[in-house]
Order: C-alpha cells, then sequence, then structure tokens
C-alpha cells in the first residue's frame, strides 16, 4: 500500500468520525428543542442537561484534534477544511450557549421559586388569626388583634 493510499484511507477514517460528531450535534440540537418548550425542568433534567452539555463540551476538544488530523492530510483541500472547521465550531458553539443560558434560566427560576417559598412560610408564620382574635408574636413584638363584639362598638384586647 503507498503512502497516498494510507493517507486516504485515514482521510476517509476521519471524514467517517467527522460525521459522527456531526450527528452528536444535531442529537443534542433536538434534545435542547425538546426541552426548551418546558417552562421548568425538574432536578433529574437539569442534572441531565448539565451532563449532556459537559460531554458536547468534551466532543467539541475532541473534534477540534480530528479536524486538525484533517486539516494535516487533507491540506490540498486546506481551504474548504477551515470553511468546514468554522461551520462545525460554530455550531458547537451555538448548543453549548444555549444549554449554558436555558441552565442559567432554570437556575433562576428554582431560585425565585425558593425565595416565593421562603417569603410565603414567613407570612404564615406572622399571619394572625383574626377570627379567633389571638396574638402573633413578630420581630419579638407582640401585635394584640382586636375583634368588634356584635352591635356594640366596644373593642376588647384578645
Amino acid at each position: 500500500m503507498t503512502t497516498y493510499e494510507t493517507s486516504l484511507n485515514a482521510l476517509k477514517d476521519l471524514f467517517t468520525k467527522r460525521s459522527s460528531v456531526k450527528g452528536q450535534i444535531t442529537r443534542f440540537k433536538k434534545y435542547l428543542d425538546k426541552i426548551k418548550g418546558q417552562t421548568t425542568l425538574t432536578t433529574i433534567e437539569l442534572a441531565e442537561l448539565s451532563l449532556k452539555l459537559s460531554k458536547l463540551e468534551s466532543q467539541s476538544l475532541k473534534y477540534d484534534e480530528l479536524q486538525t488530523q484533517i486539516e494535516l492530510i487533507n491540506s490540498d483541500n486546506l481551504e474548504c477544511e477551515l470553511a468546514e472547521r468554522d461551520c462545525i465550531e460554530q455550531e458547537f458553539i451555538l448548543c453549548m450557549a444555549m444549554a449554558k443560558t436555558y441552565l442559567e434560566q432554570q437556575n433562576d427560576i428554582k431560585a425565585l421559586d425558593k425565595d416565593k417559598k421562603r417569603r410565603e412560610s414567613i407570612f404564615n408564620e406572622a399571619r394572625c388569626n383574626i377570627d379567633q382574635g389571638d396574638s402573633c408574636i413578630l420581630l419579638n413584638q407582640t401585635i394584640t388583634e382586636y375583634k368588634v363584639d356584635g352591635c356594640h362598638d366596644s373593642v376588647s384586647a384578645a
């Protein structure tokens, strides 16, 4: 087998691997499209997105090495290979940016929800039961609620 044939076979193998990378990007984009419609993600779904993003970032590094090998072997078509590199790198960047943005949005939603629940809990603890005329303690101060007794305007401390 000649050097030319060896290079040709190696290039064919590298092209196949590059096609596989493109397929992985496409699958990730489809996954993002699927979850993009959801208002909020569960904790499991957030972890899944984070793990898939990490895997995509790793694939990006592997792709860089793969594309460099292609460019070295296929130097006669370097301009075409550089254009291909740019296109695929843009796909990686777009997918990673979308995923990171979505993770940040979901984390913000979770933080707001947690804060809302905390405020509701504080409110419920501090809320006085007016019907029973109970006192409630808020910030070490006693707030006494009053109730009007029937038709009379007499007010009594509960």
